[in-house]
């Protein structure tokens, strides 16, 4: 069950506008306007996912208030992992992430992600955690 994110850089988001504009010859033309505003985040990325040997797939309500969906492999050694997989719910024209984390077992059937994930033009540089329960 992902449980949640810290994002630990501010995001912004990029909107072009078509707006009136006076040009160079006094007539009025339409042109566009690139305006730049800062981003809330959701911080309470509630999903789940299903796992089987070192491939996972599941789906959580993303930072962007959307719903994100997910299919990757986890490459593991010792508690450090690297999950290569494909994502959706942010726009992205090729949907390829790469998430790196550390494990910590607590017990045989419990185990707490912390995953890092990388600052992208799409979303800020994010720490998330994840809690595992196998069945």
């Amino acid at each position: 069950m992902h449980i949640g994110s810290k994002h630990l850089t501010d995001f912004y988001s990029d909107t072009v506008t078509p707006k009136k504009c006076i040009n160079g010859n006094g007539k009025t033309e339409t042109c566009n306007v690139l305006e730049r505003k800062k981003t809330r985040l959701n911080e309470q990325n509630y999903g789940l996912g299903l796992s089987h040997h070192n491939l996972i797939v599941g789906a959580y309500k993303n930072s962007l208030q959307k719903t994100s969906v997910y299919a990757a492999r986890d490459f593991r050694y010792k508690f450090f992992y690297a999950r290569v997989g494909l994502l959706t719910g942010y726009g992205l024209k090729i949907p390829l992430t790469i998430v790196h984390g550390v494990s910590i077992q607590f017990t045989p059937r419990y185990k707490l992600d912390i995953n890092i994930i990388q600052e992208t033009n799409r979303t800020p540089l994010t720490l998330g955690m994840s809690i595992i329960y196998k069945i």
